[in-house]
C-alpha cells in the first residue's frame, strides 16, 4: 500500500469536519432558538417596537449638575429658530419640549428663576441643563461655571420658530 492511498479521497470530504452534519444541525438550531426568542414578545401579545429608541418623556423634576453657555453663542440660531441672547432668562434641555417653563433651583443657596427652554443640550456627559449667561448668574453660578441645581416643569409646549 502506497502513502497514497492510505489518505482519505478529497471527493468525500471525509477529513473536512466545518461541513459535516453535526456543524448543520448546530446552525439549524441556533438558528431556530433565536427566531423563537424574536418571535416570542408578539405571540404574547406585547408591544415589538423598538422602546429604547423612543426618547422618554422627562419627569416633572430633575436634579443635576447646569453649566451655563454665552459668548460666541450669541446671535446664533437656538433649536427653537430664534436668536440666542445671553442676557434673556432661556435655558437648553435634551427632552423637554421647547418652549416649556422650567423653574431651576440652585440647590446650594436655595436661589431660584424662572427660565424657558428654547434650545437642545447640553452635549457634555453628566450635565442636564445648560443656562443663559444671565439665568446662571441670578442663580449664583461659581467660578467653574457649575452648580447642582432642581429643574422643575412649570408648563410644556411644543412651539414654532419665534424669530
Amino acid at each position: 500500500m502506497t502513502a497514497a492511498a492510505s489518505l482519505p479521497r478529497s471527493d468525500t470530504h471525509e477529513h473536512c469536519n466545518c461541513i459535516g452534519n453535526g456543524f448543520l444541525k448546530k446552525l439549524l438550531l441556533a438558528t431556530a432558538v433565536s427566531l423563537i426568542l424574536h418571535a416570542l414578545p408578539a405571540i404574547a401579545g406585547q408591544d415589538t417596537t423598538q422602546a429604547a429608541s423612543r426618547p422618554s418623556a422627562a419627569p416633572d423634576t430633575q436634579v443635576g449638575v447646569a453649566s451655563w453657555y454665552g459668548g460666541w453663542h450669541t446671535g446664533r440660531p437656538t433649536a427653537n429658530g430664534e436668536r440666542f441672547n445671553p442676557r434673556a432668562m432661556t435655558c437648553a434641555h435634551r427632552t423637554l419640549p421647547l418652549g416649556s417653563v422650567v423653574t431651576v433651583t440652585n440647590i446650594a443657596t436655595g436661589t431660584n428663576v424662572t427660565c424657558r427652554i428654547n434650545d437642545r443640550g447640553p452635549y457634555v456627559r453628566g450635565r442636564i441643563l445648560d443656562l443663559s449667561e444671565q439665568a446662571a448668574m441670578r442663580l449664583g453660578v461659581g467660578d467653574q461655571g457649575l452648580m447642582r441645581v432642581r429643574i422643575e416643569l412649570i408648563s410644556g409646549r411644543e412651539t414654532g420658530s419665534q424669530g
